[in-house]
C-alpha cells in the first residue's frame, strides 16, 4: 500500500459531489528532485532548525491528514502578496509554497487550514492535466468545485470552522486581528449585494463569502466525524445540494447563461430541421413550437423560414444546426454528447 493511500482515502471521503474525480496524467517531465532543487535556490525550506514554529504548523496539518512526515517539502518565499500554492511534479510528488505575506497575516492555527487546503488539492488530484482537456469554461467551473473540496480538507487539518473562516476572511481582506472583527453573519450578509450575473466570467474560485458559507454548511451538518473519519452519506448529499445551489446562484451566472443560450439554439434549429423536413408549418406545429420555444422565437422562426424556399430552408437550417452544435461542443466538450441526446429527446417529445 502506498504511504499516501490512507490520506488520499480520507480526502476522498470529503470530496464535494460536483468535484468529479478524473483520470490525470503528469503535467510535465519534472521530478521531485527538480522541483526540490529549484525552490531550494530561491525560497526558505521549512525545517525545525530554521522555522520551528512554521514547521510545527506544517507537522500538525500533515499529522491530522495522515500525510507522512517530510513527504511534502514546504517552502516560504518572499512576497507581500497573500499566496499559497501546491506545486505538483512527477507522479505523487508535491511541494507546498507559502508567501511571507501570508505567514505574517495568519496565526499558526489559521496557517494550518491553508496548509491543509493546499494538501487537499494534492491528495484529491487537482491541478493535473486531464486526459481529455476540457474547455476553459468547463475547467473554470470544475476549479470552483475543487476549491470546495480542498477547503474541507483544510477544515479537517485545523479541526475548527472558526479558525477556517477566520483564515478565509483574513485572506479576503488582508487585515490582521488588529483591524478585523470576526462577525461571520455580517461578512456573509455581503452576498445580498451579489447577483450571479455579476460573478467574474473567468473566475476559477468561488468568492471568499461563498467558500465560508460552504464550509459552514459542511461543518454544522454533522456529515463528517473528524475524530473517526466517518461520513454520513445522506447528510453529506444534502449539504452538497445546498452548496450546489449557492454556486449556481452566485458563481456560475454568466457561464450558465452562455450554456443555456447554446442549448436554446440547438433546440431551435433541431425543431426547425423537423419543420423543413415536413415542409408545412401547420397550426398544430406552430402550437407545439410555441410550447417548446416560446411565442417570440416561434414567430421569428416562422417568418425566417417563410422567406425561404424549401430546399434553401433545409440547407440554411442544416448549417445553423451544425453551428449551434459546434458551439455547444466548444463550451462543454465532455458533456456535449449527453446534452445533445437530451435536447433531441426533448424536441422529439414536443412533436409526438
Amino acid at each position: 500500500m502506498s504511504s499516501l493511500e490512507p490520506a488520499r482515502a480520507l480526502a476522498e471521503r470529503l470530496r464535494f459531489e460536483d468535484d468529479t474525480a478524473r483520470a490525470y496524467e503528469v503535467m510535465g517531465p519534472e521530478t521531485s528532485s527538480h522541483v526540490l532543487g529549484h525552490y531550494s535556490q530561491s525560497d526558505v525550506l521549512v525545517s525545525p532548525d530554521l522555522t520551528p514554529g512554521l514547521h510545527a504548523s506544517f507537522a500538525e496539518a500533515y499529522s491530522r491528514l495522515g500525510v507522512p512526515d517530510d513527504y511534502v517539502p514546504a517552502f516560504i518565499f518572499g512576497s507581500s502578496e497573500v499566496q499559497a500554492m501546491c506545486v505538483q511534479g512527477h507522479g505523487s510528488d508535491c511541494v507546498v509554497r507559502v508567501s511571507s505575506g501570508l505567514i505574517d497575516l495568519l496565526s499558526e492555527e489559521e496557517l494550518v487550514f491553508v496548509i491543509g487546503h493546499e494538501l487537499g488539492h494534492f491528495l484529491l488530484g487537482h491541478g493535473r492535466s486531464a486526459n481529455t482537456s476540457p474547455s476553459p469554461l468547463e475547467r473554470q467551473m470544475a476549479m470552483r468545485r475543487e476549491e470546495v473540496s480542498a477547503d474541507r480538507v483544510g477544515l479537517l487539518a485545523c479541526n475548527s470552522h472558526n479558525v477556517a473562516v477566520r483564515a478565509l476572511m483574513k485572506t479576503a481582506s488582508g487585515l490582521t486581528d488588529k483591524h478585523l472583527r470576526f462577525d461571520v453573519p455580517a461578512f456573509l450578509s455581503q452576498l445580498r449585494n451579489v447577483d450571479a450575473i455579476h460573478a467574474p466570467r473567468w473566475a476559477t474560485r468561488p468568492s471568499i463569502p461563498i467558500r465560508c458559507r460552504a464550509l459552514l454548511w459542511f461543518s454544522t451538518s454533522g456529515a463528517f466525524d473528524t475524530d473517526l473519519g466517518e461520513v454520513d452519506a445522506s447528510r453529506l448529499g444534502n449539504v452538497d445540494r445546498h452548496i450546489r445551489r449557492d454556486l449556481e446562484r452566485w458563481c456560475d451566472g454568466a457561464d450558465r447563461e452562455m450554456i443555456e443560450q447554446a442549448e436554446r439554439d440547438v433546440v431551435l434549429w433541431l425543431a426547425a430541421a423537423r419543420l423543413t423536413k415536413v415542409g408545412i408549418f401547420t397550426s398544430e406545429a406552430q402550437e407545439r413550437m410555441t410550447n417548446l420555444l416560446g411565442a417570440t422565437d416561434t414567430e421569428s422562426l416562422k417568418n425566417f423560414l417563410g422567406s425561404l424556399g424549401r430546399t434553401e430552408a433545409q440547407a440554411v437550417v442544416h448549417e445553423r444546426l451544425e453551428g449551434a452544435q459546434e458551439r455547444l461542443a466548444e463550451l462543454l466538450p465532455s458533456q456535449c454528447r449527453q446534452i445533445s441526446e437530451r435536447l433531441q429527446a426533448e424536441v422529439s417529445r414536443a412533436f409526438q
